[in-house]
């Protein structure tokens, strides 16, 4: 097997990892929404070798017998993990396959939202949620970027971790949130009614 792969050595390649990364997810939403039936997704390959295909390696065996996660192993566990009732979800503004950016959740008081840039240009990502009790809530942020949970860079330590923690406040129905996203960007963010 192969070992991880130094920053220096994926040098040039952490932005196609970070670019495949970011796509999968708008991928597997269009399967998960049934806008194409009678197709079902499968891994062509299940191993690719990172000094080759870092882009598409989803986890890295390291020297200790672990793994780290990678970009694109990230998006694929941020999806896994998604658990509850889907909602509607409505994106619009920005590239090729828009309404594939983002997916929903609702799993009794808890709302999990994943959303992606996949585009190679800065956005803005304003989440509005609808429906929602007026009050304050709880906000758990997982970004994966080119700086954040990014093994393949040297930025993280192949764990997808949780960087940040909010409080906002829901009002007239609805709990807005809005942040910069960079290229690439996908991030998974929890709300949670602030008891």
């Amino acid at each position: 097997l192969y070992r991880t792969v130094s920053p220096a050595l994926s040098k040039g390649f952490g932005s196609s990892s970070l670019f495949n990364a970011s796509g999968i997810i708008t991928y597997l939403n269009a399967f998960s929404m049934g806008e194409m039936p009678g197709m079902y997704p499968f891994p062509w390959c299940t191993f690719h070798n990172p000094k080759l295909q870092i882009s598409y390696t989803q986890f890295l065996l390291n020297e200790n017998g672990s793994y780290s996660a990678t970009p694109n192993g990230m998006a694929i566990q941020m999806m896994h993990e998604l658990s509850g009732n889907r909602l509607e979800t409505s994106v619009t503004g920005f590239g090729k396959d828009i309404s594939y950016a983002a997916v929903a959740v609702r799993n009794g008081d808890t709302i999990d939202v994943v959303c992606t840039n996949h585009t190679g240009e800065s956005v803005v990502c304003d989440l509005v949620i609808k429906g929602m009790a007026d009050g304050e809530y709880h906000v758990e942020i997982w970004p994966v970027s080119e700086t954040e949970n990014n093994c393949v860079t040297g930025k993280g330590n192949g764990k997808l971790e949780k960087l940040r923690e909010d409080i906002i406040t829901a009002k007239n129905g609805e709990l807005r949130y809005c942040k910069a996203f960079v290229k690439y960007v996908f991030v998974r963010y929890r709300f949670t009614p602030k008891k």
